[in-house]
């Protein structure tokens, strides 16, 4: 997992390894006043933090919209889906996903070339 890093500078980048501020950091008395200097900058670069008060003020309601129709209940009984639940298609012979089958080429048949279709792939 990556975590998402913001600089003082405003950029946010993606690491896989960081540390926390160990325990001589929390205690630096010079470690609040460098997160306030830092928090400040952020808010000249991004701009004031939104308040929860300010979210709900914004908060439009979430359209709702109809479930879909089970689809037993929209085609009729004797309607005929393949196994992706595709409308009125079989499922494909292994034929019908052969690109050769039907296709026109030409064949060496006794010393010259003869001109067929492909009717079917060989099995082996």
């Amino acid at each position: 997992m990556t975590a998402k890093i913001l600089k003082s500078n405003g950029q946010v980048i993606h690491l896989f390894s960081y540390s926390v501020l160990n325990e001589s950091e929390t205690t630096d008395p010079h470690e609040p006043k460098e997160q306030e200097l830092f928090d400040t900058r952020i808010h000249e670069i991004v701009g004031q933090p939104i308040s929860q008060k300010t979210l709900k003020l914004m908060d439009e309601e979430t359209p709702t919209y109809l479930p879909y129709e089970e689809l037993d209940e929209v085609l009729a009984p004797n309607h005929q889906t393949d196994s992706h639940g595709l409308e009125g298609t079989q499922e494909p012979t292994p034929e019908e996903m052969d690109t050769y089958v039907g296709a026109q080429v030409k064949l060496p048949v006794d010393g010259e070339f003869r001109s067929t279709t492909v009717k079917r792939r060989a099995r082996s």
